[in-house]
């Protein structure tokens, strides 16, 4: 599953063009329609949408979003109609960055492993093994 979309609408001399995300330029202005996702970090210039953020925050609760707000490259439009001006224009969506993090292997520094042997330890104390 995609955690952002590859196209985007693009509303260029009035009209709307689909392109792919990656040619989404900053300041350019995107619509995105009921059932649509985000498709860039932005801000909403016009409309209003119920807006499921739950990719980003956990919370199942859409939330009523209108102009002049924060949207968020993969979240999800339950109802209406927005219309985005592009605030940031990069090649890899913060979801999938977020994603691409947690699937790496974690280098532990020196702090982090000898803490977590004290962890053990102190946890492991007081259990019969």
């Amino acid at each position: 599953m995609a955690l952002a979309p590859e196209e985007a609408i693009l509303l260029k001399d009035g009209q709307e063009v689909v392109v792919a995300v990656s040619d989404v330029a900053l300041d350019d202005i995107v619509i995105v329609k009921a059932g649509g996702k985000v498709p860039v970090d932005g801000a909403i210039i016009s409309g209003e949408v119920q807006l499921n953020e739950a990719m980003m925050t956990g919370e199942s609760v859409p939330k009523e979003k209108t102009t002049g707000e924060a949207v968020f490259s993969g979240t999800i439009v339950d109802e209406g109609y927005i219309k985005v001006q592009a605030k940031k224009s990069e090649k890899t969506p913060p979801l999938t960055k977020l994603s691409n993090w947690w699937k790496k292997p974690k280098v532990k520094s020196r702090k982090q492993k000898s803490f977590s042997i004290v962890l053990v330890s102190i946890t492991h104390q007081g259990s019969s093994y």
